[in-house]
């Protein structure tokens, strides 16, 4: 764990510390990992306003030891931090914890199961669970330094990935055969994987927004629409280009354009304290001036980090506003039913003074 887990944890308390809260009990694995810097599962994080226990699964234990070693520049105010080996799930000994020390106010996570939160709310008696998802979910929007950096690597590695599709995206080639393509790119750049299953769409597939990877072939005169990313230190990034397999006739050069246009149009909106709606609201009005508003069936965007979608969300129920720091998807797209689909997506950081795009692959039209 390093100082900048030890900022996180002490802005997290502070958050608790607003509502009224004693602690939190963290279950989900990728708050932990946030939070610590620890990967392993079944652990179970205790945080209260004095100290942190970790009850580490016995196969993690020594490992979390080592996690849990104050780093070289603590923070201003050291955690008090324990480390413990489960016996058995851990329960009794949470149960153990919480029998002696009264009736306190403890939050928790919506997104463990039905069955967690059962057993949660009998161990922790007489305390009472509080749902506090949102507070944390709120500092995951906001990166530090140190996250910026990972998804800043993350991306660099994923515009290297395009210059491999294209040379890839020929004739005869299927969809499978690229997702092979770009998963063997990733082991062999370094990275610790795919951010999330890549979505390889060739001719009509490309106009099904989430389409599944098969073993459609591409064909000549095709659309070929990637959308792609890799995870880099537990950090993700996330891509789209259109490709054109030939010279593409002047229905589908237009469509790209006012794909780009609208891009272009939600790109100029992103700054701090603007709502994450006008960003979609930016997009999806010049694509419906278009004439092609009913062809454009998702929200514009979304945050990635830890995982490959965060907050905020960029869509016109979205209530989010951008604050310095987030990072977000850009990316409106034209989808024809049986014919084709366009969609063009960036990686962006939101600055003081506006946005910086982290994918730097050029966004004209692509003739291969």
């Amino acid at each position: 764990m390093y100082r900048f887990h030890e900022i996180r944890i002490h802005r997290l308390y502070s958050r608790l510390a607003e509502l009224g809260l004693d602690g939190m009990i963290v279950l989900d694995r990728e708050n932990t990992f946030y939070l610590t810097n620890f990967s392993g599962t079944a652990s179970i994080l205790l945080l209260m306003q004095d100290s942190l226990i970790f009850l580490a699964d016995s196969r993690y234990y020594e490992r979390a030891k080592k996690n849990f070693r104050r780093s070289k520049s603590p923070s201003k105010k050291p955690i008090n931090i324990e480390v413990v080996q489960q016996q058995g799930d851990g329960r009794e000994q949470l149960k153990a914890f919480f029998d002696v020390r009264g009736k306190l106010r403890i939050g928790f996570e919506s997104s463990i199961s039905y069955e967690s939160f059962c057993w949660l709310e009998k161990v922790v008696r007489p305390a009472r669970l509080v749902e506090v998802s949102k507070e944390i979910a709120d500092l995951r929007a906001v990166k530090d330094s140190y996250e910026q950096m990972q998804i800043r690597r993350a991306a660099a590695l994923t515009d290297l990935c395009v210059d491999m599709l294209a040379s890839n995206l020929r004739p005869g080639v299927s969809e499978r055969e690229v997702a092979i393509a770009i998963r063997r790119f990733w082991e062999d750049a370094g990275a610790e994987g795919e951010s999330f299953d890549p979505i390889i769409a060739f001719g009509a597939n490309a106009a099904i927004p989430h389409h599944k990877t098969s073993n459609h072939r591409l064909k000549s005169k095709d659309v070929a629409l990637i959308d792609f990313g890799c995870r880099v230190n537990g950090y993700c990034s996330d891509l789209t280009r259109t490709f054109f397999i030939g010279d593409p006739n002047a229905n589908k050069k237009n469509i790209y354009k006012i794909v780009h246009d609208a891009q272009a149009a939600a790109l100029q909106k992103v700054k701090p304290g603007v709502p994450a709606a006008e960003i979609d609201t930016a997009a999806r009005d010049l694509i419906a001036r278009a004439g092609f508003g009913d062809f454009f069936s998702h929200r514009t965007g979304h945050g990635v980090g830890i995982a490959i979608h965060e907050k905020p969300s960029i869509g016109a129920p979205s209530s989010d506003i951008l604050l310095e720091g987030m990072v977000i998807t850009v990316e409106p797209g034209i989808y024809l039913p049986g014919k084709f689909g366009v969609r063009i997506e960036d990686l962006v950081l939101v600055t003081k003074n506006g946005a910086e795009l982290l994918s730097k692959t050029p966004k004209d039209i692509k003739i291969l």
